[in-house]
């Protein structure tokens, strides 16, 4: 048995309509204090998440075991589970959510979504799974960061992440130079990546995004996203320019999960907006506070942000610097990019930095 997931999610309480079971459905979240948050770890002896699809309401996998805890720390229940349903979800607002319904054999219910969603805005289902087998733990919201040694572009040239401070001022792609509002890292032993590995970065070798970029391996976290610019993401979405998530490039050339590394230190960076930057050359997003990521930052680092930020405490979501699509769409993008062997940033270029 080995922990292959950990992530936060939402209780049902957390809903005055909730996310539902087979049909079309809405839902309405009526408190999304991060205070309420749960952390849900799963043990398994294999690698993948299934449903009830043999027995409904009982775990196919008697062994996918999940541990609950509050925001405290404290325990909450502990179970065999499965996952009742995947779906995605759109807002009155236009707000695309990917959500995750995780249920325990002793009905204890949870909720895991891709972003908090808006309070009090009905979302409805687009797309539902009730038949959930094999599913990549992967999927489910983690937190995107740089790592130690990345070299970010600033007004002086390429600097070293750990070497930046507040203030600072880091080349933007549309936005020219913009200061550094805030900073957060954590390291991660290598008796902590064994008892997580799903918490190891995903490699993007030199040059395997296109045109000679990155100019050298850059270590992102599993969610990171890089910006994808090429004539496939144009007919796909009408715009030059999209975000995917790093995990969704591993079925490319070049770019893997790396279980190799010993240890490492991931680092955030967070400007007045959502902005991409440039690492090791390569453009790739700043942390972006609408997304998992305000769920996944420790309560301390989280307060500090909600200082620099109060609408954000009120649930205000922030505008992405590029569009991002839905996780199905991320893949069918980068399954395009494989099939028809074109590079990632085939119409990307520095020029458009300026």
């Amino acid at each position: 048995m080995a922990i292959i997931a950990t992530f936060l999610a939402m209780p049902l309480s957390a809903f005055s309509n909730r996310p539902g079971g087979n049909q079309n459905d809405i839902f309405v979240a009526s408190n999304t204090d991060p205070a309420n948050f749960l952390t849900v770890t799963i043990d398994d002896d294999d690698t993948t998440l299934d449903g009830d699809t043999n027995t409904n309401e009982t775990a196919d996998d008697q062994t996918q075991i999940a541990t609950i805890t509050d925001a405290t720390g404290a325990f909450v229940d502990s179970d065999a589970c499965y996952v009742e349903w995947t779906a995605t979800y759109t807002g009155a607002n236009g707000h695309v959510i990917e959500v995750w319904r995780i249920e325990l054999d002793n009905n204890t219910r949870v909720i895991a979504m891709s972003e908090i969603p808006a309070v009090g805005v009905t979302y409805t289902t687009t797309v539902k799974d009730t038949n959930v087998t094999g599913l990549d733990p992967a999927s489910l919201p983690q937190l995107p960061c740089f790592t130690v040694g990345t070299r970010i572009e600033t007004r002086f040239g390429p600097q070293c992440i750990e070497t930046l401070i507040p203030g600072d001022l880091v080349k933007t792609e549309g936005g020219g130079l913009q200061p550094v509002k805030w900073i957060g890292s954590r390291k991660l032993t290598s008796c902590e990546l064994l008892a997580h590995p799903h918490l190891c970065p995903v490699r993007i070798t030199a040059g395997a995004m296109g045109n000679g970029l990155p100019v050298c391996d850059l270590l992102v976290s599993r969610q990171h996203r890089m910006l994808i610019s090429s004539p496939i993401a144009k007919r796909m979405f009408g715009t030059d320019d999209v975000l995917v998530a790093a995990i969704k490039l591993t079925e490319l050339p070049g770019i893997y999960l790396d279980q190799d590394v010993r240890e490492i230190e991931y680092i955030h960076l967070l400007f007045d907006s959502h902005e991409v930057i440039f690492a090791e050359g390569s453009p790739s997003e700043s942390l972006y506070t609408g997304v998992e990521a305000m769920k996944s930052v420790p309560e301390a680092a989280r307060q500090e942000i909600y200082t620099l930020f109060p609408d954000l405490k009120s649930g205000a979501m922030p505008g992405s610097a590029r569009p991002i699509p839905s996780g199905r769409r991320q893949k069918q993008l980068v399954q395009r990019h494989l099939r028809n062997r074109k590079p990632l940033t085939a119409d990307y270029s520095t020029s458009k930095s300026a």
